[in-house]
């Protein structure tokens, strides 16, 4: 690949190398959902068998991992857009001097509390689950940032 190809990705199926430009995206990622009149149990089997759709839960597809570390790009970007949507901040600019607050680390560990620091916001996230802390401080070794 060159920095002006895209490479087209459809679940685990490459479907193409394209000419693009430079600032285009190296790879892009389709997860084939079902909409309108196909939005069904009968058509999804029907696409699953044939290998172009998946479990809508499978939200990175078959191709990459989407653990903990996976989730934070997609995190970053919400909070980005629900700030520049509902606190006026601008395109230009992050979420410093923002408080973030929220409950749970979730299935997805400690993403949005990475995301909010990478915004340039500070978050509390508040865990009660003892299990999660413990998982989650063997995961980053430190707490010492979240």
């Amino acid at each position: 690949m060159t920095n002006e190809q895209t490479l087209v990705v459809q679940l685990d199926h490459p479907l193409g190398l394209f000419t693009s430009r430079a600032s285009s995206p190296r790879v892009i990622v389709i997860n084939a959902l079902m909409i309108g009149m196909f939005d069904n149990e009968e058509w999804f089997n029907k696409a699953a068998a044939l290998g172009v759709a998946n479990y809508e839960q499978m939200t990175a597809g078959g191709w990459m991992y989407i653990g903990p570390k996976g989730i934070v790009n997609g995190t970053y970007i919400t909070l980005l857009n629900a700030g520049r949507l509902f606190l006026g901040i601008p395109k230009d600019k992050n979420l410093k001097g923002q408080l973030y607050i929220s409950s749970g680390f979730g299935g997805m560990s400690v993403a949005q509390a990475q995301a909010v620091e990478i915004a340039g916001g500070v978050g509390v996230i508040a865990e009660v689950d003892k299990s999660k802390l413990i998982r989650d401080l063997n995961r980053v070794g430190s707490l010492k940032n979240f």
